[in-house]
């Protein structure tokens, strides 16, 4: 948690349990999805405009030099008594 909150800069959110873990997965998940759906039927958004899939957003970010999704889950789910 020091690493990724210090070093990398990230927001660290703390739970309690696993039970509060997922709620706040899943509150994230609301927000992420309200958020950019308001985007789309902005002007110059292509008309037929989604989120790009799970399977799309992992071969979008092949190339970069980062780690690898999957590795960035785990690392997250290991940090859940």
């Amino acid at each position: 948690m020091f690493t990724t909150e210090i070093l990398e800069g990230f927001d660290v959110q703390r739970t309690r349990d696993t039970n509060e873990t997922v709620q706040k997965y899943g509150e994230l998940t609301h927000a992420i999805t309200n958020r950019y759906s308001l985007e789309f039927g902005k002007p110059n958004t292509p008309p037929n405009a989604v989120c790009p899939t799970f399977v799309e957003f992992v071969e979008h970010c092949k190339d970069l030099d980062m780690e690898r999704v999957s590795d960035v889950f785990g690392v997250q789910l290991m940090q859940v008594s």
